[in-house]
């Protein structure tokens, strides 16, 4: 959810949303033949991880070309996606166990892909901050971007 939308997977796979929605952010989002098992609200954007593993991004930010529209590569799959409500930040977890980012503010404050050789199950972005965290396999928390301090929590 961002700062004034909140959205969400209904059953059927669209994303429902309330609060600040418009043309742009429309209150339904209709999967195109798909569905979505995922979405997070950014600022003035959302986006949603199809059932495929493609991501479909929508909203202002799109519109204005700080957001990605869409991240359909075959080399490429996602599970979960998670954006940042005070900018046009966007990261998403591949099923290789990878975390991409996107958007106008990701380079070169946060990692395009971070990376861990045993590779992440859960990721998190920072609401206020340009830092990307990731939960691995083992169950350590590795950090990235600009105020993140350590690479890794809990200390080695």
């Amino acid at each position: 959810s961002g700062p004034y939308t909140q959205c969400g997977v209904r059953d059927d796979g669209f994303v429902e949303c309330v609060g600040a929605t418009d043309a742009s952010l429309p209150a339904v989002r209709d999967p195109q033949g798909g569905a979505y098992v995922d979405v997070a609200v950014g600022f003035d954007f959302a986006c949603g991880v199809l059932a495929d593993g493609a991501i479909d991004c929508w909203g202002r930010s799109v519109d204005a070309g700080r957001m990605v529209r869409r991240v359909d590569t075959p080399t490429m799959r996602f599970t979960r996606v998670v954006a940042q409500y005070s900018g046009s930040v966007m990261c998403a977890l591949t099923t290789t166990g990878l975390i991409r980012c996107f958007g106008a503010a990701v380079s070169p404050v946060l990692p395009l892909v971070f990376e861990t050789p045993e590779g992440f199950t859960q990721l998190y972005l920072q609401p206020n901050e340009a830092v990307v965290c990731g939960l691995t396999t083992s169950g350590r928390v590795e950090c990235a971007g600009s105020a993140s301090g350590a690479s890794s929590w809990p200390p080695r």
